[in-house]
């Protein structure tokens, strides 16, 4: 919309210029449009760019890579277990639940869905009419349980990492936010907001962060508890879900399984809201206390200032009037292919990938909605000529970045030579 905004104004100042040129001034675009284009050209467009891929190569990571590849891989498994034992079953479950939970970009949903999946079907075939229930209930219990330790494992990963200075830095341990969430962590008992942050929160970082924070595990594993809310309706709709070849057209399943989904979503999100709320409302309530200097911040707060000057040194260095045309053209062409393939994937995905979910076979022929007994066929030829797209985007982010970071580091060393006496410096 922007160069549709400046094109009519640009129509909007020859209209003026044509009837009052005394008034309209000699400048392409009217004096507000003109303001507003300079403070366009103000903005560190390299920075900027560069933000746009990183959320680029993110979606594609999420959106595209974790969710495709997890449904095949899940679904493989699914079929492996079900002619094992079921105690095995909820043991390989519980291994592979607590794998996934430990891995950073896996959220804690797919988890619940696949215990559903796999726990419901194998105890409907093993334990007859209300195995399915007994499923379930047992899913249910794994995957609290599993959620439980994983806290714990997480909690332990950030508290050796958080010994870094550099970690504490990149997590904000000093600043306003940060020590309101810990604040609110640390209130003994049950409380809305710490439930919230707990459970509401993305699974990982917000264990890391307790970590990191040194806080009491016992009163966090107390605040993750009601997670059980959470990834109740997650499981049902995974039991619903290997259900659904069942009862043919009419099947009830497919709709269960979205009801249950929905209902898990919204409860994620309520969370979700309420955390952030309460934690404005913290900081609303204790901004002095909050803000106060604290010791134990002392080596956050000399780092951050030792850094300042690289940091302004690398933004002078990637202003676009300092880069060269091969540089902004490596940066715009990287950005501008993930772009393109982030569009294909959302307008046009199911022209790039083939509609699978976790309760189909991989072995089923692709008219069945398997994928023929290969996991790549998912991948259609316009998602490979997307994925191609985007990895040049890739690429090129990764060049740029380097260009810049070396040119920055020399200008940096410059700079700091320059600065030093000259009896140092001879």
């Amino acid at each position: 919309f922007i160069p549709i905004y400046f094109f009519l104004n640009s129509l909007n100042q020859k209209v003026r210029k044509a009837r009052k040129p005394h008034e309209a001034g000699s400048g392409r675009y009217t004096p507000q449009a003109q303001k507003i284009l300079d403070e366009i050209h103000a903005w560190n467009w390299c920075s900027i760019l560069t933000k746009v891929a990183i959320f680029g190569e993110l979606f594609f990571t999420l959106q595209v890579g974790f969710t495709k590849g997890t449904y095949v891989f899940l679904s493989w498994l699914t079929r492996k277990l079900a002619s094992i034992n079921l105690i095995v079953v909820c043991v390989l479950v519980y291994a592979v639940g607590l794998i996934m939970f430990l891995l950073p970009p896996v959220p804690g949903v797919p988890v619940y869905i696949f215990a559903g999946i796999v726990i419901a079907d194998v105890s409907s075939r093993k334990l007859g009419d209300n195995g399915f229930y007994i499923g379930i209930f047992i899913a249910c219990c794994i995957g609290f349980f599993c959620k439980l330790l994983a806290c714990t494992l997480q909690y332990y990963i950030g508290y050796f990492l958080g010994k870094n200075v550099k970690i504490q830095q990149l997590i904000k341990v000093d600043s306003v936010p940060t020590r309101a969430v810990e604040q609110i962590l640390k209130k003994p008992g049950l409380n809305l907001a710490k439930v919230a942050i707990l459970i509401g929160g993305p699974d990982w970082p917000v264990s890391v962060t307790c970590g990191i924070l040194r806080l009491n595990i016992p009163q966090m594993l107390l605040g993750t508890m009601p997670v059980i809310t959470i990834l109740s309706p997650c499981v049902l709709a995974g039991a619903f879900i290997s259900r659904q070849g069942l009862g043919g057209e009419d099947s009830i399943w497919p709709m269960l399984a979205n009801f249950a989904s929905i209902f898990a979503f919204v409860a994620q999100t309520t969370a979700l809201v309420i955390a952030g709320t309460l934690t404005v409302r913290e900081i609303q309530e204790h901004s002095d206390s909050l803000a106060e200097y604290r010791e134990e911040h002392a080596a956050i707060a000399e780092l951050s200032r030792q850094e300042e000057d690289a940091r302004r040194c690398y933004q002078d260095v990637t202003r676009w009037e300092n880069l060269t045309w091969l540089d902004g053209f490596i940066l715009l062409s990287g950005v501008a292919s993930q772009l393109v393939s982030g569009l294909l994937f959302v307008l046009v995905g199911s022209l790039c990938f083939l509609p699978f979910s976790v309760d189909k076979d991989i072995n089923a022929a692709i008219e069945d909605g398997g994928l023929g007994g290969h996991p790549l066929n998912i991948v259609l030829p316009l998602g490979w000529a997307g994925c191609l797209i985007f990895f040049y985007g890739v690429a090129a982010h990764i060049v740029h970045s380097k260009m810049m970071g070396r040119r920055a580091k020399a200008e940096f060393s410059k700079r700091k030579y320059s600065q030093q006496p000259e009896t140092e410096q001879g």
